[in-house]
């Protein structure tokens, strides 16, 4: 007898229902009334329970579900949730999922945890499918800073993606000599992590200082003595402006640290461009470094390292402490809400996200893919 109510009247009775399980039960008593009173349902998720079915399907690539809650996906909050979506759909390589959000109107496709938008996610992940979806779309910035004044292309220097670095690099629209919040830049993070193609790459794109220094005044040529790069050390050296002798902020030289390190080949290398001075004491204003020579001497010793170790869990474990004595009711509570965890970490980190997105206890399960 109710099936044969006309379809307006149906969805009347569904949207008077205060649950979606009371909903769900009348869209699954008939054929009929699933046609009539399934997109209410949809549209109740995204309007009171902030579209925790899309970013559901999301997580789990759920392609039907994804393209049902984006059909209703028109008002600033609805399109918020779908770059949340995209965030998630990224994070974990979902492309289905990513193209549908992709081909939606309206979505901020630059949507950020701690400032970090799809882009980045998937340049730290080496995705270059993705990457490439995203940097077809005139609304994505490949040049986004995050909270540290990150940008895709450091995270992808810092990881040793070779080709990502390469797509960006072709858009023509990133700053490749941009430097973060610690003074580095793409190339210095490049050598950090021993990546010489990377390296090589980027000393080889305009835009990028040969002689730039992070704020603790270690240079592309220090990392690369330290990581044994030894094409990328012989090309700096032949750069005009390159000082050999350069001090990092504790004093050491390159020579210092390439004899620290055990770099044999790089120390001829350096000695022999007749510019180093091996016998060179650095002074800094609160100790003295030890020389080229000491250094050499003290590379096969691990004597310490027990020692540093210990150090280092005792700090840990004070700051742990610490922490549990600000906040004791955060720690001895076993059910933690979203907006509990952000005022715990607010002292270090705040996860940017609109504040009725906060109310969904349900989406603060999606935010443990985006914890550093």
């Amino acid at each position: 007898m109710l099936g044969e109510l006309p379809g307006e009247v149906l969805q009347c009775v569904a949207d008077c229902l205060n649950t979606a399980k009371d909903r769900n039960n009348l869209a699954k008593t008939s054929r009929r009334l699933y046609r009539c009173t399934n997109p209410l349902l949809y549209q109740w998720d995204m309007y009171y329970r902030m579209g925790y079915a899309l970013l559901w399907a999301a997580e789990n690539e759920r392609e039907t579900t994804a393209r049902l809650s984006l059909a209703i996906a028109h008002t600033p909050k609805s399109l918020d949730v779908a770059g949340f979506a995209l965030l998630l759909a990224t994070k974990l390589s979902h492309e289905a999922v990513i193209r549908m959000i992709l081909s939606t109107k309206g979505v901020n496709l630059n949507f950020s945890v701690h400032g970090r938008t799809p882009l980045w996610h998937a340049a730290a992940e080496g995705y270059e499918g993705i990457v490439k979806m995203l940097l077809n779309m005139k609304e994505v910035n490949p040049d986004e800073q995050d909270h540290w004044s990150g940008t895709p292309l450091f995270i992808a220097a810092q990881y040793g993606h070779l080709e990502v670095v390469k797509l960006l690099l072709a858009t023509k629209r990133v700053n490749p000599g941009h430097r973060d919040s610690g003074g580095e830049t793409p190339a210095i993070r490049a050598a950090a992590g021993g990546y010489e193609k990377i390296v090589m790459l980027l000393l080889n794109t305009e835009g990028i200082d040969p002689h730039s220094q992070n704020n603790h005044g270690w240079t592309i040529l220090s990392w690369a003595i330290v990581r044994g790069l030894q094409q990328v050390v012989e090309f700096l050296l032949a750069t005009p402006g390159i000082d050999p002798n350069l001090r990092d902020s504790e004093g050491f030289t390159p020579l210092s640290r390439a004899a620290g390190a055990g770099r044999k080949q790089v120390v001829s290398l350096l000695l022999g461009t007749g510019k180093v001075n091996p016998n060179l004491w650095p002074i800094p204003e609160r100790h003295r470094c030890p020389s080229p020579q000491t250094m050499a001497m003290r590379q096969s010793s691990r004597c310490l390292l027990p020692q540093v170790q210990t150090s280092i869990l005792e700090t840990t474990r004070e700051r742990r402490h610490s922490c549990m004595a600000r906040n004791p009711e955060f720690w001895n509570s076993s059910k933690r809400s979203l907006l509990q965890v952000q005022t715990f970490t607010s002292e270090i980190m705040t996860v940017r996200l609109p504040s009725y997105m906060l109310r969904n206890m349900e989406s603060s399960k999606l935010l443990k893919h985006f914890w550093l």
